[in-house]
């Protein structure tokens, strides 16, 4: 299923195609942001996922970080 989520840490939008599975653990772990920080790498089962998440945790470690061009934020990707 494709959704539009959009990222709080990087200010993005992301159009992704997602399990009803990682829906679920979205809702359940408060959002797009800590389903990414949250999930681990296995359970996540995505490169994508991974490029988010190092994003988001230099964002985060430091609010001065310059977010660079994110790849892919024009196509659909998925995220299991």
């Amino acid at each position: 299923m494709k959704k539009y989520y959009f990222s709080n840490i990087l200010q993005k939008k992301f159009r992704l195609s997602v399990t009803t599975t990682a829906m679920r653990k979205m809702r359940r772990l408060g959002g797009f942001d800590n389903y990414i920080l949250c999930t681990s790498p296995k359970s996540l089962d995505s490169i994508y996922g991974e490029y988010l998440r190092r994003l988001m945790l230099n964002k985060v470690k430091d609010p001065e970080y310059r977010i660079p061009y994110i790849i892919k934020t024009s196509r659909q990707v998925k995220i299991i």
